[in-house]
């Protein structure tokens, strides 16, 4: 597997920035609240520690502990024997931590997912996963949209399968241990049959570039919706998972 830096450049240069700017703006406040009962010298002591403590929150704790042993063990997991059979195929860790590769001709694109999900009233669980897009050339699918959609769901061994124009996403049936190579072969053959076909590998490129950003998009608004933020100044991020609306998952 290519490797991918633990910690991306110029990660550090924004922590420090967003709690620097943090701590001024809480610092301003606290000082402001506390002349209410204090002198000028006690109100600005109050306020210059809680910047410190700003700063030392996003700098060293935030920064370490998100871009370094987060992404640390994240990266590890992505290029481990689960995933050797994309390595074996070439395809391309990005640092944002998902795949995107060619097979068969098909520009693919694997995003490992996590997912908090309510097991009961009083516990939540992390579901994880891997979703998988296979694209091919935009169609209109037409009345041919039910049909190779029930060839998908019959024919292949995957779940929670979505047709679109230019893609058809879907779930690996075993989530804990996939085989991307049956689950892609039998889409595949599916897609040429009903003659939706590949990319010109010419495209290739700005396909990555598009669904990179896409995916980025995507990341950002499902976070948004399924968190209850409690404080959140840059890239410090202080929230706690709503239980999501009943929907169907994927089996484990």
């Amino acid at each position: 597997m290519n490797e991918v830096p633990i910690i991306r450049k110029g990660e550090f240069k924004h922590y420090l920035t967003n709690g620097i700017f943090g701590g001024l703006v809480l610092g301003l406040i606290l000082f402001l609240f506390a002349l209410l009962d204090n002198s000028v010298e006690i109100a600005l002591t109050y306020a210059f520690a809680l910047f410190l403590g700003m700063v030392v929150l996003f700098a060293v704790l935030g920064f370490f502990g998100q871009e370094y042993f987060l992404r640390k063990r994240k990266i590890a997991k992505l290029c481990s024997a689960h995933y050797t059979f994309l390595d074996e195929q070439n395809f391309r860790l990005h640092p944002d931590l998902y795949f995107t590769g060619i097979y068969k001709d098909y520009a693919i694109r694997i995003v490992p997912v996590a997912k908090w999900i309510q097991k009961n009233k009083y516990r939540q669980e992390v579901l994880e996963y891997d979703y998988i897009e296979i694209y091919f050339h935009y169609t209109e699918l037409g009345i041919a949209y039910s049909k190779i959609k029930g060839l998908l769901m019959h024919a292949c061994p995957v779940e929670n399968i979505h047709l679109t124009p230019n893609f058809v996403g879907y779930v690996p049936k075993n989530l804990a241990n996939p085989d991307f190579k049956l689950g892609m072969d039998s889409v595949i053959e599916v897609l040429k049959n009903n003659n939706l076909e590949p990319f010109p590998l010419k495209d290739v490129k700005e396909w990555e570039r598009i669904i990179g950003k896409q995916l980025s998009a995507l990341a950002a608004e499902e976070e948004k919706q399924l968190s209850d933020r409690v404080l959140k100044i840059g890239k410090l991020d202080i929230a706690y998972t709503k239980a999501k609306r009943k929907e169907k998952e994927p089996n484990g």
